[in-house]
């Protein structure tokens, strides 16, 4: 299932930072395409697509299981934040979904690229309703579209959004914003760019709404003797766990509203902690002859940045048990 991530040149910080505003507000020129890397399929959006194309296929057999039900979307009405390809999306959209709307920030080239052809290759002939929207992150008051659809979908996909760990707020606002009453979030996340950053994020959502209703870590490679998944207990930390075995796992959780109807506050009590200075760029996989792993370039924390990171934090049990208050 891990798919081969595009590879990177060492003066990929150099070539990011190009694209940048300076302080003048002049840009250089860059291939805008390098700055994201969303016409590539990351292994959470397929671990989403595999989800839910198993329910719709059980459930026309009469055979769904409460595990995989998890995952079905007929009559659902579905929101992709960061959709990339779209690969979930396209998948909700034959699984008989009542609605899907993908979105991507508005300088993604997937917009009209990935989206636009997958939406016309794979979905001419569907009855689900299909839109492609542009959607910043935590831009809600004034989007007018935001507004417009502000507790509509009951069903959000957010599957490898969360390398940036300063955006991890703004993108729980989003969820919180676009989610309908008794609707729930789908958060799936590869650990190729280390744990901390996922756990960060879990950290970010309880404190501000999100009740994790169900987690665990899933290894993208092995299966089962019954071809079954292989999974184990979500961890933020695996001592003695290396890079390379670490990207064949993902984490999955299911989240929902922990006050349903009550929009939660843009800013919640942060709990004090040292914060790692790291540079955190789209996380890809590198030659080996290029860049050493771990070495804190492209997206990678050093190990002990993420072992200092990892000691920072909150247990999560905690959080779950304060915000059950």
């Amino acid at each position: 299932m891990v798919p081969s991530y595009p590879s990177q040149s060492e003066r990929r910080s150099k070539e990011i930072a190009a694209g940048l505003p300076s302080e003048d507000g002049s840009v250089n020129a860059v291939d805008e395409s390098r700055k994201l890397f969303a016409h590539f399929l990351w292994s959470a959006a397929m671990v989403v697509a595999e989800g839910v194309e198993k329910a719709d296929t059980l459930a026309a057999r009469g055979e769904l299981d409460a595990d995989t039900a998890m995952w079905t979307v007929r009559g659902e009405r579905v929101l992709e934040l960061g959709a990339g390809a779209a690969l979930p999306s396209v998948i909700c959209a034959r699984a008989h979904a009542a609605a899907v709307t993908i979105t991507d920030h508005p300088s993604s080239p997937a917009l009209t690229g990935a989206i636009d052809f997958n939406i016309r290759r794979n979905l001419a002939t569907t009855e689900t309703k299909v839109t492609s929207q542009p959607h910043e992150w935590g831009t809600l008051e004034s989007d007018p579209w935001a507004v417009a659809h502000r507790g509509t979908f009951t069903r959000i996909i957010a599957a490898d959004c969360y390398w940036v760990r300063s955006q991890h707020e703004n993108l729980v606002r989003t969820m919180n914003w676009f989610l309908a009453p008794g609707g729930r979030v789908w958060v799936v996340a590869g650990f190729h760019t280390g744990r901390a950053i996922v756990a960060w994020f879990f950290e970010t959502a309880v404190q501000n709404g999100l009740e994790i209703e169900r987690i665990h870590e899933r290894d993208l490679i092995a299966t089962s003797e019954d071809g079954g998944e292989v999974r184990r207990e979500w961890m933020p930390e695996r001592e003695g766990e290396g890079p390379e075995n670490r990207r064949r796992w993902s984490g999955t959780a299911r989240t929902r509203a922990s006050h349903p109807g009550r929009p939660s506050p843009p800013k919640r009590h942060r709990i004090k902690r040292r914060l790692v200075q790291h540079n955190v760029e789209p996380a890809c996989r590198k030659p080996e002859d290029e860049v050493k792993e771990g070495d804190g370039k492209g997206g990678y924390m050093t190990d002990e940045e993420e072992e200092q990171l990892s000691k920072d934090m909150v247990p999560l049990a905690d959080l779950l048990n304060a915000n059950a208050d």
